[in-house]
Parts: C-alpha cells; structure tokens; sequence
C-alpha cells in the first residue's frame, strides 16, 4: 500500500467510522482511483466532494478502466493525466 499497485490485485479495507477513512485517504498522496464498495450515498458524496483522485466510482472495480471514450488518468503524483479518449488526444 506505499506503491501504485499495476495488476490484478485489489486491496480493500474495511472501515467503522467513515470520518477515519476521510482522514486517511486525505493525509496521503492522491490515489489514482477510489473504489467506494457500499451502499451509502452521503459517504460517496464526500469521496466525490473532499478528495481528489484519478476516478471515484461506486460498486464497481473495472469500468473507469475499460471505457475508452472517456478520460482515463491520475493526479498529482499518480499518474499523469488523461490517458484515454478525446483529453488525451488533445
């Protein structure tokens, strides 16, 4: 969990109190996705609203990665922007 992970291996974490997953995902560096398996829209507005990340999603593993037609791409020190689509040819 201190380096970009490239294949298929997806860590996930279990939390209790989603105010600890704020802080965590906040005091480290700007992940390249953010997977938000659950089923609570308010905790998924704060991912969207109070981080920032390559993509967000919700329920899903796959789908930011595999849509061709859309920007694919990270921030800050993950990744280098859109890899994918019209942003990239731009």
């Amino acid at each position: 969990m201190k380096e970009e992970i490239f294949g298929p291996i997806l860590p996930v974490i279990e939390y209790d109190d989603f105010d600890q997953v704020m802080a965590k995902v906040k005091a480290q560096e700007k992940p390249l996705a953010i997977y938000y398996l659950g089923n609570t829209r308010t905790h998924f507005d704060r991912l969207l609203n109070e981080t920032s990340s390559g993509a967000v999603t919700w329920n899903e593993v796959m789908f930011q990665a595999g849509e061709t037609a859309t920007g694919f791409g990270g921030v800050g020190n993950s990744g280098m922007g859109r890899i994918a689509g019209y942003d990239a040819f731009k």
